[in-house]
């Protein structure tokens, strides 16, 4: 594959996952539990499809300790953080969440050289300072401007969770990879399957007993899909969300990142956040206020130093690659 080729195919993927952000923000409103639900129910089921095609009949080789970690990933990666995201994307809307959210990069470089101490931490501080700057500068101009107190209460809620699912996904990111790394008699695909057979059978027992106990704990509203139109709605955002967001995309990107630099890889993963915006402007009919602008300017320039900080060439320092957050 050329790296011209390479390089639309992983932007490519990039511009799909930004769907995981515009689909919820189409649908309001059906609650985020089973938006969650639905996305990895038609994911898991996917998964069970391409059992014969893709593990070679190895699945059986998983031990005890691996289903562990599977079911342990499974909600810190899929179900946890969609979720949370999810919430924090109803409550304070597409910008904000995709911001938060597009630090992982660096998030997971900091946590995993904590752990793993495989460069030295002031590589990334201008990185952190150039975020967090573009977070205060983005927060705290959405605070400014909001004057009702439930809008102001959405809005810190929606940051809250925002950051919740960004920690939930930067130890999906960290343990994952160590744990591969540690295990590398599992391929790739075998895990994959493995991972979306496990997140498939939780959103199906969270659907399940969310049901069977309905009438006794209300704790999510099913009452929306009971109108067609946004039944084939939710049904729509299911399917697209578990085969083409979740399993097309991520094979697209595996085969374009195969082919391309680690450091130019790393800064692909920046489309996702740009797309989900500018999905978000699109649908809003607007253009990005100067607060906006400028602090997600700030924030995707830190997060693209921060990339080329973990993995700029270091004596007896490994790099690593940063992981997309799809």
């Amino acid at each position: 594959m050329t790296i011209t080729k390479a390089l639309t195919i992983g932007t490519f993927a990039n511009f799909i996952w930004g769907l995981a952000f515009i689909i919820p923000y189409l649908t309001k409103e059906i609650d985020p539990i089973i938006i969650t639900a639905g996305r990895y129910v038609s994911y898991g089921f996917l998964s069970l499809l391409l059992v014969p095609f893709l593990t070679k009949g190895h699945l059986q080789r998983l031990t005890f300790h691996d289903w562990k970690v599977v079911l342990v990933l499974s909600f810190t990666g899929n179900i946890g953080y969609y979720g949370l995201l999810v919430a924090a994307i109803h409550l304070a809307g597409v910008q904000i969440a995709a911001l938060i959210i597009g630090t992982l990069p660096v998030t997971i470089a900091i946590i995993g050289n904590i752990v793993e101490k495989e460069f030295e931490f002031r590589r990334l501080l201008p990185a952190i300072l150039i975020i967090l700057a573009g977070l205060c500068i983005l927060n705290g101009s959405k605070v400014m401007s909001t004057t009702d107190p439930m809008n102001l209460t959405n809005l810190a809620g929606g940051i809250f969770l925002a950051g919740c699912a960004l920690v939930l996904w930067t130890m999906y990111g960290v343990t994952n990879a160590r744990y591969m790394k540690k295990n590398p008699q599992i391929s790739a695909n075998l895990w994959s399957i493995a991972i979306g057979l496990a997140t498939g059978f939780q959103a199906l027992v969270i659907l399940i007993v969310l049901m069977a106990t309905h009438d006794l704990v209300m704790i999510v509203d099913f009452s929306p899909l009971y109108n067609q139109h946004v039944f084939l709605k939710f049904l729509a955002g299911s399917l697209v969300l578990g085969t083409i967001v979740s399993w097309y995309a991520t094979v697209l990107w595996n085969n374009a990142s195969r082919a391309l630099p680690v450091a130019v890889a790393g800064q692909l993963v920046v489309f996702e956040t740009l797309s989900s915006l500018l999905y978000a402007y699109v649908i809003d009919k607007r253009l990005p206020d100067i607060m906006e602008l400028s602090s997600g300017f700030l924030i995707i320039i830190g997060v693209v130093i921060g990339i080329r900080a973990t993995i700029a060439p270091k004596p007896d320092l490994k790099s690593t690659e940063p992981q997309p957050s799809n």
